[in-house]
Formats: structure tokens, sequence, C-alpha cells
């Protein structure tokens, strides 16, 4: 953790997926396969979503929510069963181990009004190579609809939150290698959309291999009022 005028940044390489989820009002679905030729294994399948649970949300809202979660899963399903498996023959003389698909969440925060969900998707291509990338959303509990930067902050916010990465990047990356035009990748991509909510405010990521060699994306974490919140945005996070 780190301290810059009384404002607190973090910076969270991964997190802890075995954690409890009890006290959230989700239950977590799976999708585990593992696809072979002649028995030899070409793609492992293992995926975990969220299905909402119906008593702690507008149950409508529930269904969809728990929907477009599925549909992500089976859409990742799909592309390691086709896609995948297809490279994997291609690769087979040389498959000393399986491609396989990875995907996990963990739910971040939630209250009576909302609930802040970040999704984790991880393709291993045999030793050679891996992508990572972060999904995140923050659903309202009673209608389905995403909340997003613009109901929280106003736009010109956007410009002093990069301002305040910038800022702090150096004191946080103290354990990787930033890469040498590191200012000009967080200026440059810089996303709105790479929001979710958590006990000690907002967080704000780079995927993986944007500002450093690291294989898990890079988070900043801004507490809840630094820069003057909507009052929409808070009367949710208060609720």
């Amino acid at each position: 953790m780190n301290q810059n005028g009384g404002t607190q940044v973090m910076i969270y390489k991964s997190f802890d997926y075995q954690s409890d989820f009890s006290k959230y009002s989700v239950q977590q679905k799976q999708i585990k396969e593992s696809i072979k030729q002649d028995e030899k294994r070409l793609v492992e399948i293992n995926i975990n979503y969220p299905e909402m649970i119906k008593a702690d949300f507008e149950p409508k809202t529930a269904v969809k929510m728990s929907d477009y979660y599925k549909r992500m899963a089976m859409g990742f399903a799909d592309f390691a069963r086709k896609k995948l498996k297809e490279e994997a023959i291609k690769n087979i003389s040389n498959l000393n181990s399986p491609y396989s698909v990875v995907m996990k969440y963990i739910p971040t925060f939630e209250n009576t009004a909302l609930i802040s969900i970040v999704t984790d998707v991880f393709v291993y291509y045999n030793s050679i190579r891996s992508e990572t990338e972060r999904i995140s959303n923050i659903f309202l509990k009673t209608k389905f609809g995403l909340l997003n930067f613009t109901d929280f902050f106003r736009s010109e916010v956007k410009r002093l939150i990069i301002n305040y990465i910038l800022e702090n990047s150096i004191n946080t990356f103290t354990s990787d290698s930033l890469y040498n035009n590191y200012q000009d990748l967080i200026k440059k991509n810089f996303k709105v959309k790479n929001l979710f909510l958590c006990e000690n405010g907002y967080g704000f990521y780079y995927n993986a291999g944007i500002l450093s060699a690291n294989i898990m994306p890079s988070v900043y974490i801004i507490p809840f009022g630094t820069f003057g919140d909507k009052e929409i945005g808070l009367h949710f996070i208060k609720t």
C-alpha cells in the first residue's frame, strides 16, 4: 500500500479465487471437460461462472444476469472445443501438455442495490504461450442494468484518474519491471470500462502485458470520494 497526499493506492496481482463466497448472492456453476484424440489429451476446459441466487435479486434480473454469464461460459467453451482443438491438432507432434482454457470469477462488492463481479479468462497454448483477459461488470440488483464510469464520476475526472495512476506507478510497481514507455501506455490504454468496486474503493485495471510483462492485470484502487464522486453513484454504494 502506498501513501500519496493522504490517498491510498494498491495493486493486486491476482484475486483469491478460493475465498469464501458465501456472503455473496451467487453460487458456482462449472463446465469441465477433457478433449482427447486417440487417448492423447488435446484440450482441457475448466470454466467456473456465477449463477445468481434469485431470493437476493429481483427475480427477472437474477435470470438475466445468470444467462449473461452462462452465455459467456458457453461461448468460451465452444472456442475451446473448436478453434483451440484445431490449434492443438495442428501442433500435435509438439504437444507435450494439453492446451487449456480456464475461467474464474470473484464477487468484489455487494450491497442491497448492486453487485460487482470480476471475471478472468485464461488460454494456455501448451507451454509455449498464454493469454489473459479480465472482464468486470457492476450490476443493479433491482433491474437488469449495468452501472458504468459515468454513473460514478463526472467526465472530466477521467483525466484526474489517469494522472493519479501516473503519479503512483513507480512506487506501486516496486517488484515489477514496467516497460520503458509505461507513461504513454497508461494514458493510451486507460479504459473506463475496466472498473470494479471493492470494499476499499474503485478498482481500475490494465490487462496483462500492457504495462509490464506480468501475467496478471495491473490494478489500482482509489478510495471512494477521492475525486468528488457523483451523488447517484455514492447512493448506490452506500445502500
